[in-house]
């Protein structure tokens, strides 16, 4: 796809591939291009047009290819769309999408339209053609979709309201993209994002690895703590543990307070100043850091936060080492909330290197968001708790615990049952979850065929 723009290219080679793949099946190895169906030839020369960026040759082979009525026309007009989009009119691309209602690349189409019409904040047009988008599969459309509407004013659709699906669309986004980088700049500026959503969104960034996105999301946050999350990206454990400048360490004239006035030696005798840079060579002189500027009190733990959880993804075993010491981790200055979040990050990163500690760290991560509910940090209650984590460190979550459980270790159990209950329900539909949720049912159902955990996870195994 062209885009403005590169995050969706990948979706247009990539079908240009697989059709590649049909050509070539067609076309090539062994294939008399005398036996080949009229009109493949122009196929793959409209092909190679688009490749070539030359819209005017590919126009008259997509003309032919239409007047042949041969079945890969709409691809040629597709890449003609694709060649044009920019600068291509809405009754122009209504005509496409009217010769082609029904074609896959009619659906794929929309998509980089929408991402043109969005690119262009065209969103009258946007609101008109989104319902059409059939796939609905692309996260920057979504956030496209609720700037439209914030613009505009119209209602939102669909479960949630402005802030939940604003944040769903931009907490879902892996890679930094324009739509998702406006909406989360309107929505900020309006109110309806807070910073809280912007700290939320680093988090999970980072938990994901996707450095470029963590940069996009920090700018938001001021160049402070821009600034601050750069360094902590750059080297975690060093900004966890600042390194403590020694007396010896400074210059002479620092230790035993001798400061010179502005100007105060000039004048002095030149054996003076060469005895002076005589003493002085040979000596190191010292590597000044750039100076950061202020970061706000209230950053301090959810920076620290932050570079934990790219510390405990690099060197989990260092950073537990960390966790255990009481004192250290309360000069990070967390809230229960993000203790918990720190333990669950640790969990995930040993769970995905099979480390029996795994259970155990996500068991701290449990106790201190309980801790958290409990003194009002959570907007969350009862057993879904952990549900603000994201997916995959709850199905490490459950897939350390069911590890350890079926191992001989059943006490474990609860917690695969708690991780299964806090995913989403699109995460819960997937056939494994069901089982192992059935299964963690079983271990503590009573011994009764009508007991009604055991009834329960009787009809979790009837859905697979």
């Amino acid at each position: 796809m062209v885009r403005p723009q590169a995050a969706s290219a990948r979706g247009v080679w990539w079908r240009a591939a697989c059709l590649g793949a049909w050509l070539a099946l067609g076309l090539g190895a062994g294939a008399d291009l005398a036996q080949a169906a009229p009109g493949d030839a122009l196929v793959s020369d409209a092909r190679e047009a688009w490749r070539a960026k030359d819209k005017l040759r590919l126009q008259i082979l997509r003309d032919q290819l239409l007047n042949a009525q041969h079945p890969l026309a709409p691809w040629a007009d597709y890449w003609l769309f694709l060649l044009r989009q920019s600068e291509a009119s809405p009754a122009e691309v209504d005509a496409f999408l009217a010769r082609w209602p029904d074609a896959y690349v009619a659906d794929r189409a929309r998509n980089d339209w929408l991402l043109e019409l969005g690119r262009r904040q065209d969103w009258g047009t946007f609101l008109r053609v989104q319902p059409t988008f059939r796939m609905n599969d692309d996260r920057e459309v979504s956030c496209y979709g609720v700037l439209a509407r914030q613009q505009t004013g119209t209602p939102m659709e669909g479960p949630g309201d402005w802030r939940e699906q604003a944040r769903q669309a931009w907490w879902g986004q892996k890679d930094p993209d324009a739509g998702c980088d406006a909406m989360a700049q309107a929505l900020l500026a309006a109110g309806v994002l807070t910073q809280d959503d912007v700290w939320r969104k680093l988090r999970l960034a980072i938990e994901a690895d996707k450095p470029r996105t963590v940069s996009q999301a920090a700018r938001l946050l001021g160049e402070a703590t821009s600034q601050a999350v750069s360094r902590l990206m750059a080297n975690p454990q060093a900004f966890l543990n600042p390194p403590v400048v020694q007396a010896s360490s400074l210059p002479a004239a620092s230790r035993d307070g001798a400061h010179h006035a502005p100007g105060s030696r000039i004048g002095e005798p030149a054996a003076a100043k060469r005895q002076g840079r005589t003493a002085s060579k040979g000596k190191p002189r010292p590597t000044l850091a750039p100076i950061p500027l202020s970061i706000p009190a209230s950053a301090e733990g959810p920076l620290n936060l932050l570079a934990f959880i790219r510390w405990a993804g690099n060197d989990p075993v260092s950073a537990a080492a960390a966790m255990q010491d009481g004192a250290q981790r309360g000069r990070w200055q967390w809230q229960a909330e993000e203790a918990a979040w720190a333990w669950a990050q640790l969990g995930r990163a040993a769970a995905s290197r099979l480390q029996p500690e795994a259970p155990t760290y996500f068991g701290r991560a449990l106790t201190d968001r309980a801790l958290a509910a409990g003194a009002g940090e959570l907007r969350q209650s009862g057993q879904r708790v952990v549900a603000s984590w994201s997916p995959e460190t709850l199905a490490w979550m459950a897939r350390s615990s069911l590890r350890a459980a079926t191992a001989g270790q059943p006490a474990w159990w609860p917690q695969v049952e708690q991780a299964i209950e806090a995913m989403s329900p699109e995460q819960t539909q997937d056939s494994a979850w069901v089982y192992w949720r059935a299964r963690a049912l079983l271990a503590r159902a009573g011994q009764s065929a009508n007991d009604p955990v055991r009834v329960q996870a009787r009809e979790l195994l009837g859905r697979i």
